[in-house]
């Protein structure tokens, strides 16, 4: 189900979603975006972030700096 988000009128939480979703189309071999899943550096470059972690695991939060183009 799609939300406007722009306008519910006194800032109440109303049928505003839990979560954010988006599909993204990765145009790559199957096995680079899950490589770039398990390693920090990776996962920064398609993202533009420079991650602190040096690894990545379920459940540990990933922190890093967004870098501007």
């Amino acid at each position: 189900q799609d939300h406007d988000l722009r306008d519910h009128g006194g800032g109440g939480t109303g049928d505003i979603p839990a979560q954010i979703e988006a599909r993204v189309v990765i145009h790559a071999p199957r096995e680079r975006p899950w490589q770039a899943l398990i390693d920090p550096k990776q996962l920064g470059a398609w993202f533009n972030v420079a991650l602190e972690n040096e690894t990545i695991a379920p459940g540990v939060e990933l922190r890093g700096a967004i870098l501007h183009p």
